[in-house]
């Protein structure tokens, strides 16, 4: 299919150039996405039969005060590539972010579980998604957690360079989720679009890394892998806080458990323990 990747230089968009290497990567410097017009042009231009779309304003504090850039391109970009799309018979796949639930409770979240976002961010990714599956064309949500890679800021690369500076660091232990490799990402999207099933399906699915843990847990891991593979750490403790005593402009959801089972059942998509997509990229790190 004639593949159009929505963002350039982002993790997953990164991650998406090894499986689909004959698609159009789209930056954010040829001003596709600065009006509806352009956008609509760009895709009459080169009219795709399958549209990737990681980009997304990720930056969560700093969505809380640049909202109307951050709801431009978390909900107005979507909601134009569905309405495109479906006047064309497109397919969308489109990357969504366990920020539209709530955080509340222990139990994972299902894709039919109501969205209650706890901050800017979240709700434009909420508006994002409702806009594409009320466009009525082909699409394919998928919800994530945790994203990491060996690219761009992330936790796992964060933790690394403070681990080479400090012996003492302070780390949230009361949010949970599953660390998610953005390899493993791309690699599951590729899967999709192989499946003799994969027009016949449509709606929200979740994908993360298989299993749960704190940013603490995490942590941990990183500093015990890395290690492991030789590198000399500074690192000698970690005093685990809440989330109370860590100041950011946004609230983040203490539960961010995916329920992944919809995905595995409706395509056959395993999951991998996050521990060894983890190792893998701390191994290429």
């Amino acid at each position: 299919m004639k593949t159009i990747v929505f963002g350039q230089s982002g993790q997953v968009a990164e991650s998406l150039k090894a499986y689909f290497p004959q698609a159009r990567f789209v930056s954010q410097n040829e001003k596709v996405f600065e009006s509806r017009a352009r956008l609509v042009d760009f895709l009459n231009t080169n009219q795709p039969e399958l549209i990737l779309n990681p980009s997304a304003f990720t930056a969560v504090d700093k969505a809380e005060v640049q909202q109307s850039a951050c709801e431009h391109l978390n909900h107005f970009i979507p909601a134009w590539i569905g309405e495109w799309s479906a006047q064309n018979a497109t397919s969308v796949i489109h990357f969504s972010t366990d920020y539209v639930y709530s955080g509340a409770g222990s139990r994972p979240w299902i894709e039919s579980d109501p969205m209650e976002p706890l901050n800017w961010y979240g709700e434009t990714k909420r508006r994002g998604d409702v806009a594409l599956l009320q466009s009525a064309c082909h699409a394919l949500i998928l919800r994530t957690s945790w994203v990491y890679s060996l690219i761009g800021v992330n936790f796992v690369k964060t933790m690394l360079k403070l681990a080479h500076e400090k012996e003492n660091l302070e780390i949230v232990s009361d949010q949970i989720g599953s660390p998610t490799s953005a390899n493993d990402l791309a690699q599951v999207v590729f899967q999709l679009t192989q499946k003799p099933q994969f027009k016949m399906r449509s709606g929200i699915f979740h994908y993360s890394g298989s299993g749960f843990t704190s940013w603490v847990g995490f942590a941990q891991e990183i500093f015990r892998l890395a290690t492991q593979q030789g590198q000399i750490l500074k690192i000698k403790n970690i005093r685990p806080i809440f989330s109370q005593d860590y100041p950011s402009r946004a609230q983040r959801p203490l539960n961010s458990r995916l329920d992944c089972s919809k995905i595995k059942d409706s395509f056959g998509i395993e999951l991998r323990p996050w521990q060894d997509s983890l190792k893998q990229v701390l191994t290429k790190i």
